[in-house]
């Protein structure tokens, strides 16, 4: 069953998300909650992102799936995402351009999207982002926000905000487009999206 899974559930296996206790899904570190976790010394600022020194994903493997696919947790805690691959293949196989409508953004996500995309922009490779305005969103963290903005944009990668929330989109060399429930740099990691050539 799990062998089957991973034949056709094609997804990155050195991390992945579970759902918590009150819905919503998060990375899973190794030192998540041990006494050396951020978190623990009242510094959440840097829980799950790059900048964490004792960050650690935990792997996926078979007991984790086969946990996730006979869902014996009753609180649903058992249930997993992974994060797509074939995306990120898409991305690193541009030749032109690459934009991007994601209304929200994820620090894990920005931090791997700018490392994964920076040889593209080296190369002249033209990467536009568009995404929610932190003054009208609903953000927890308005500054963190920005941060992730000037990260990107650091990165050589064009930011545009905007008021309205948008769709959730990716259109690679103006033909290869990635649409549907998937917020690609924000929290959500939902399986709802298509892709079209």
């Amino acid at each position: 069953m799990v062998q089957y899974f991973y034949s056709v559930f094609h997804g990155r296996r050195d991390v992945y998300t579970r759902r918590g206790k009150k819905g919503g899904y998060y990375p899973q570190c190794a030192n998540g909650w041990s006494r050396e976790c951020p978190w623990h010394n009242g510094n959440s600022r840097f829980c799950l992102t790059s900048q964490c020194p004792v960050r650690r994903w935990k792997p996926l493997n078979g007991n984790i799936l086969r946990a996730h696919l006979l869902g014996m947790s009753e609180s649903g805690e058992d249930a997993i995402r992974l994060y797509p691959l074939f995306f990120e293949r898409d991305l690193l196989q541009s030749q032109k351009s690459i934009v991007i409508e994601s209304p929200q953004l994820d620090q894990n996500k920005v931090d791997r999207f700018v490392r994964i995309l920076s040889n593209k922009v080296e190369d002249g490779i033209r990467i536009k982002v568009i995404v929610l305005d932190p003054s009208v969103s609903d953000y927890d963290n308005e500054e963190h926000i920005l941060f992730m903005i000037l990260e990107m944009r650091n990165a050589g990668i064009s930011v545009i905000t905007t008021k309205e929330y948008g769709s959730h989109f990716a259109v690679i060399d103006n033909h290869l487009v990635w649409y549907g429930g998937m917020n690609l740099l924000g929290k959500d990691i939902g399986a709802r999206m298509g892709r079209r050539d």
